[in-house]
């Protein structure tokens, strides 16, 4: 007799043995002092949300430390409207007890936007005309909500899980992910990268947002470095170290540091995620 395993049993082995597993990147109302070198380009002394001071790190250093350079490519009053929309636009002051951030004025630095090239500023996905529209706005640094799609990008990512939560203050950010993950694909494909290095970014790019643990107080996030770091050495070498200028696997916790385990519809499946299905099909007894 033939031993058949229906779909019904398929799914049903494969809802039991999905395991999703966390890191914690900050605690959700969390704030520290960005490096000096950015301290010193930006003047400032105040800390803000440690999830933007750690994913913006590598970037604004390399624009610190090649500042002097700039200036002298864009001039004095492009470079000037460049350092203040950056400065301010991407390090809000967060609030002596941590509860909310404030982005200070940008109105100068936007007038001056003008003087720049088209497209100067890209910091984090968004223009610098994007950022000038966060100028003097308040973000809670205490609270998660729901985004109101069910997808950053339906056709590479697949569906969210149904109850991922985000802080409040990142989920006007996650509609610009879609068009940024359709166009990272289609610039490594236009630059020759295979389809499984292309997968590997693709992949880190769906699940790259930080969302919010079941009590609201962490945030957490499912990529390790040593993914980061296999997404980047499958890259030709001379992107690599154009890419390495920019883009800092450091900044994500190391495979071995201590995971927490997240409920399927609550947080990204993983790497450390299994799916079991045994099929099996006996010949005649």
């Amino acid at each position: 007799m033939y031993n058949i395993v229906t779909l019904q049993e398929i799914r049903k082995r494969r809802n039991v043995n999905v395991t999703a597993v966390a890191y914690v990147e900050s605690d959700l109302n969390s704030c520290s002092m960005p490096s000096s070198s950015i301290r010193s380009l930006c003047g400032m002394s105040y800390t803000s949300p440690t999830i933007m001071v750690k994913r913006l790190d590598k970037a604004m250093t390399l624009i610190a430390n090649s500042f002097s350079t700039l200036q002298v490519t864009l001039g004095s009053t492009c470079s000037s409207a460049v350092k203040q929309i950056l400065c301010t636009g991407a390090y809000p002051r967060c609030s002596s007890d941590s509860t909310v951030a404030t982005y200070g004025s940008i109105a100068s630095g936007c007038s001056g936007l003008s003087s720049c090239p088209a497209n100067t500023i890209s910091l984090n996905g968004q223009t610098g005309t994007q950022i000038c529209t966060l100028s003097g706005r308040q973000i809670s640094l205490t609270s998660c909500g729901r985004y109101s799609m069910n997808s950053l990008n339906s056709f590479q990512c697949g569906t969210l899980p149904s109850n991922i939560t985000f802080p409040t203050w990142l989920i006007p950010e996650l509609p610009g992910q879609n068009a940024a993950i359709t166009n990272l694909r289609n610039t490594l494909s236009r630059a020759g990268i295979g389809t499984s290095c292309t997968n590997r970014w693709v992949r880190i790019s769906c699940r790259n947002v930080p969302f919010c643990s079941s009590d609201s107080k962490k945030l957490l996030g499912v990529i390790s470095r040593q993914e980061c770091e296999a997404a980047i050495n499958c890259l030709p070498n001379n992107v690599q170290a154009a890419l390495k200028l920019l883009y800092e696997c450091s900044i994500f916790p190391d495979q071995n540091a201590q995971t927490y385990a997240v409920p399927p519809n609550q947080g990204y499946t993983n790497h450390a995620s299994s799916v079991v299905i045994s099929l099996s099909i006996s010949g005649f007894l």
